[in-house]
């Protein structure tokens, strides 16, 4: 059995966006997340149950679906403004809206800085999550196909979305009184388009580092595949993650922490007949403190990943 590690180090930069389109924080952050992967998104929910919409939705729901592409061709389309340095540009009919745009495919999507963290236990703030950001995504993009007439059958139609995602993903906190608070997020997409596979993101308050391409190239790399199977293609899944109970090394002299999960190797055949391959996953994340004990991840280091045998050395 097999474990795969990946590690970066933490410093301090800025801890939100500023205005305009610079998404310096995590829910800026997970808002183009939830941009550039809407399609998938989309996709995945219109043909299942576990969505749960009625006809009317599905077919506006794929209208939606259908103007993403185009949607995606638009330039700088995601905008960041604050409507305290900005009075009454969010505000529409007497009430402060998280997000404004046009009513045409490609109109510039305004959201609300001040709108998307609140305040969490203690000291925190809370970023707007990935399935949030895709729902307020949903409904402006409805905007865009003709369906501002029904706002109240756009916000059921996100908020369907909102509860599908939410059951394709999982996502930990670190136990610490830190204000920056460490996170994982494992989302899984499954659908014709663009098959089954994971995706593992880490943030801490500020800012997210996607970690994906990383396990998936040391996959490959490993040739874990048998030799009927294109190890070059080969992907993962991922689920059950928890932080680890030892905190292990990211190198000499720095501390670390680490994430456990299950991973799932996904070799296509040349038939396109997939094998599975179960392993145990461990992700090191090293750690370096910014004030006191506060831990903060330093986004322009790259996440070590190597693999490890769980039966010849203590993974967790």
């Amino acid at each position: 059995m097999y474990s795969i590690l990946v590690g970066w180090l933490f410093s301090f930069c800025a801890y939100a966006g500023t205005e305009v389109n610079n998404g310096g924080g995590t829910a800026e952050q997970n808002i183009l997340y939830a941009y550039v992967n809407l399609e998938k998104m989309v996709s995945m929910c219109l043909p299942s149950r576990f969505c749960e919409l009625d006809r009317t939705q599905e077919i506006n729901l794929a209208k939606i679906g259908a103007a993403i592409p185009q949607e995606l061709l638009s330039k700088d389309q995601i905008q960041f403004k604050s409507e305290k340095k900005n009075p009454g540009f969010f505000i529409v009919d007497g009430v402060e809206r998280v997000a404004v745009t046009g009513s045409t495919i490609g109109s510039q999507i305004f959201i609300n800085l001040d709108l998307i963290y609140s305040q969490g236990p203690g000291f925190t703030t809370v970023a707007m999550d990935i399935p949030s950001a895709a729902a307020m995504l949903v409904h402006e993009i409805g905007h865009h196909v003709g369906l501002s007439n029904d706002l109240v059958g756009l916000d059921l139609i996100g908020a369907k979305v909102k509860s599908f995602l939410l059951g394709r993903s999982q996502k930990i906190y670190h136990s610490s009184d830190s204000f920056f608070k460490i996170t994982a997020t494992a989302i899984t997409f499954d659908d014709a388009k663009f098959g089954k596979r994971s995706e593992l993101l880490f943030g801490d308050g500020r800012s997210i580092v996607d970690a994906t391409k990383f396990l998936r190239a040391e996959i490959q790399n490993a040739n874990l595949c048998s030799s009927l199977s294109d190890s070059t293609k080969a992907d993962f899944t991922i689920d059950n993650i928890i932080w680890s109970r030892k905190r292990p090394p990211y190198d000499s002299g720095r501390e670390g922490m680490g994430l456990r999960g299950r991973l799932v190797i996904r070799c296509p055949r040349i038939t396109e007949i997939e094998i599975r391959t179960t392993y145990d996953v461990e992700v090191k994340i090293a750690t370096s403190p910014w004030y006191k004990n506060e831990k903060v991840i330093d986004s322009s280091r790259p996440p070590m990943v190597r693999l490890v045998n769980c039966e010849r050395e203590s993974c967790y």
